[in-house]
């Protein structure tokens, strides 16, 4: 009998996606009741476009959702009892039946959801908190989908607002199901734009006919600054199995088949039934690091500001651990019984490590490496899948905290505890007993504790400004796509050669940020045609760079709300209503916010890539960040909450001059002073932080933006060195997060 070899069966499925595409219908008041009446106005614009879509494209399957009213607390019955009824003995009973009606709520409606998704779109109202009755909305936040408060601003009295939300799941993006996809979408949107008066590009549009009064009787879809588009991208529902001849190969219990189990063992490019492997995460993380620079170019400074890129999150990530790596050696310092010198001396020693790892990455400085280095170390040898798994429970805490990422993880279990609430390595901070080393050093921390792995069930882009034009949306659909389909065709090392090569290539030339984007489009396989339209309008000439076109601009923006005959000069040829389009002062705000923040796109890339945005960043240079964010936060402080604080500081300042003053002499030096000096060496100014003309090179290094990938690599991180120039203040002016919070 010949000699069989290990054979491996997998189950190729496309990938599939889930879409949620908000926007609103605007009304006159004077539509007929049975398109929109106050008393049921959460619900009658529903079936208002509903009965659009059934009746004039019934070939494409649309729902109306309506979630049931949530359970609320039963006061009614308190009148019944007695006086002398103990009340906090009834609200703990009516609480607690409130928690069971809301548990059993919950999962009818979610069952009622999986339901519902399985028939088609799915039409409902964008919930205006972030309640459970948003079951099934991804990444839904209060405020999204809304109106913000300068639109509000702009409509005329007589207009109502509805927002809503279209959404799609279970969307094949291969073969058959893109094809499908496209054809509904396009139906979808004529309906829209011959009903509801949808164009993309112009400003005004046209009435509906005649409504009370012999008025003029209008409707309207468009898309407002805070709709924004999801994407999520779910893993090809691929089973792997392996037979083998070796007996304990095909023994459940075995140690082999166990490590060849399916929820931990994939292919390259293949994924278990339990969702993404991080083994195709950290080549999809690898490529938009990489790539960033041109992806930015796709988006908007508003999108940008509320969903952040990778580069910033990194850097918000670095300077949360090196937070809690400083607040250890304080710990350890204290634990050890050291008098105040000793602990000093202790910080200092502690801080000159950083320094040195700084100047370990000296040979690095003029290679400026990518972010995408950051993933490369992550994800090397030893411990490598645990490093990944962090990083995505980072961003979902991240999330769940309130802050927003451009790209995010839906996770099904999240496994181990919070690093939040713990010392090293998920073990908790009382357990953790750190001893002190003759030198003062805090030594090595207790072993890591094993956290079991995230199962991602979704990859989500989440920062692109939605849109109803189906070209700009099929071209959006098949960038992300593309880029996660590439990422699991290609083995890690094959990706990491092409990347490195392709930034290569734009470091050596100085390549403008427009070729670099067509080449990017290029090896993700994108058609020339879908290229075109998601180039569409904007400007990548980064080499011509006016920082007076915001200042030219500014007198666009005056336009008085009265002057209907400046505003319907706005509206195309074929525009009607040029004088009493009630919808005309917000067409034109949004449609001249979109092309200012097009036109300064270039501009703000530019000047990101100068203060080393896209780049690496010593975790010196981190720590110097970590004392600006206190300092500012310092200053963000009440009254009340500074006073006594500043009491401290005051006290603390005043007690180390004068122990300074006992040690050194008149003229003499110090060498604790000299090793101080890596502590305050950079400084915030007016364009970013500057090196002080004490340390030995002059740098300029963003107080918001940038990465440090040390504190999530224990290899250290190489330098970055960045010419003066304009910082990141001078681009987006918006403070430092809370470091431990969520921003």
């Amino acid at each position: 009998m010949s000699k069989a070899s290990t054979t491996t069966i997998t189950t190729p499925t496309p990938l599939t996606l889930t879409l949620q595409i908000p926007f609103h219908l605007l009304g006159t008041s004077n539509v007929p009741s049975h398109v929109y009446n106050h008393a049921e106005r959460r619900t009658k614009p529903l079936h208002t476009l509903h009965g659009a879509f059934r009746q004039f494209c019934p070939e494409v399957p649309v729902v109306v959702w309506i979630p049931e009213p949530r359970p609320l607390l039963n006061t009614k019955d308190w009148d019944e009892y007695n006086v002398g009824y103990d009340y906090t003995e009834w609200k703990l009973a009516r609480q607690i039946e409130l928690e069971k009606a809301v548990k059993e709520w919950e999962e009818k409606e979610k069952r009622r959801w999986n339901t519902v998704i399985e028939k088609g779109w799915v039409l409902r109202r964008a919930e205006c908190g972030t309640f459970s009755e948003g079951v099934g909305l991804v990444g839904w936040r209060e405020g999204d989908g809304r109106l913000t408060a300068d639109e509000q601003r702009l409509l005329e009295k007589d207009v109502w607002t509805f927002p809503a939300v279209l959404q799609r799941s279970g969307v094949e993006v291969e073969g058959s199901g893109r094809g499908k996809l496209e054809g509904e979408i396009r139906r979808l949107e004529m309906v829209l734009k011959k009903y509801f008066a949808y164009c993309e590009e112009d400003e005004a549009g046209k009435g509906k006919g005649k409504g009370k009064g012999k008025q003029a009787m209008m409707l309207r879809v468009l898309c407002s600054e805070r709709c924004y588009l999801k994407v999520a991208v779910h893993p090809p529902a691929t089973v792997t199995r392996m037979f083998s001849p070796i007996p304990d190969a095909n023994n459940p219990a075995s140690p082999l088949a166990q490590s060849h189990r399916p929820e931990h063992y994939q292919l390259d490019g293949q994924t278990s039934a339990k969702g993404w492997s991080l083994h195709t995460i950290a080549k999809t993380l690898l490529l938009l690091l990489a790539f960033e620079r041109e992806l930015l170019s796709l988006t908007t400074v508003s999108a940008i500001l509320e969903f952040w890129p990778l580069s910033r999150f990194l850097e918000y990530l670095s300077i949360k651990n090196l937070r809690r790596e400083k607040k250890e050696m304080w710990r350890s310092l204290r634990v050890g019984g050291n008098d105040k010198k000793a602990r000093e001396r202790g910080e200092r020693m502690w801080i000159q490590d950083l320094n040195n790892e700084d100047g370990e990455g000296k040979a690095f400085e003029e290679d400026m490496q990518g972010l995408w280095t950051v993933v490369d170390r992550m994800a090397g040898k030893g411990r490598g899948e645990e490093r990944l798994g962090e990083l995505i429970r980072e961003i979902g805490g991240f999330e769940r905290g309130g802050g927003r990422c451009a790209v995010g993880f839906e996770v099904d279990i999240e496994g181990g505890q919070d690093r939040e609430e713990t010392g090293s390595g998920g073990v908790p901070s009382s357990q953790v007993q750190p001893s002190i080393e003759p030198g003062g050093r805090p030594s090595t921390p207790p072993p890591l504790e094993h956290i079991p792995l995230p199962a991602i069930t979704s990859i989500v882009f989440q920062g692109h400004h939605s849109t109803l034009d189906p070209d700009h949306l099929l071209a959006y659909i098949d960038l992300v796509t593309s880029v996660v389909e590439y990422a699991v065709a290609h083995s890690y090392r094959s990706l990491r050669l092409r990347v490195h090569t392709f930034r290569e290539t734009v470091e050596d030339v100085d390549e403008e940020l427009g070729r670099s984007l067509e080449r990017f489009l290029t090896m993700l396989g994108i058609h020339k045609e879908t290229a075109e339209v998601l180039t569409r309008g904007m400007n990548t000439d980064t080499k011509k760079e006016n920082d007076n076109d915001d200042d030219d601009d500014d007198d666009d923006d005056d336009d008085d709300g009265d002057d209907r005959e400046e505003r319907g000069g706005a509206a195309p040829a074929s525009g009607i209503w040029k004088e009493d389009y009630p919808f005309a002062p917000l067409l034109t705000h949004l449609a001249k916010a979109r092309k200012k923040e097009q036109d300064y796109m270039p501009t703000f890339i530019t000047r990101y890539a100068a203060a080393g945005g896209f780049h690496a960043v010593p975790r010196a240079k981190v720590h110097a960040l970590l004392l600006a964010a206190d300092d500012r936060a310092h200053k963000q402080q009440t009254p009340a909450q500074g006073t006594a604080a500043t009491r401290r500081k005051k006290a603390r300042d005043t007690e180390t001059w004068v122990e300074d003053l006992r040690s050194v002499g008149v003229g003499e030096g110090d060498d604790d002073d000299d090793e101080n000096v890596a502590a305050v060496r950079y400084e915030v100014g007016v364009k970013g932080l500057v090196a002080s003309p004490g340390s030995p090179e002059s740098v300029v290094v963003s107080p918001a933006w940038g990465v440090a990938p040390g504190s999530l690599d224990a290899g250290g991180s190489p330098a970055r060195s960045v010419k003066a120039g304009g910082g990141i203040d001078e681009v987006l002016r918006t403070p430092l997060p809370g470091v431990d919070g969520a921003g």
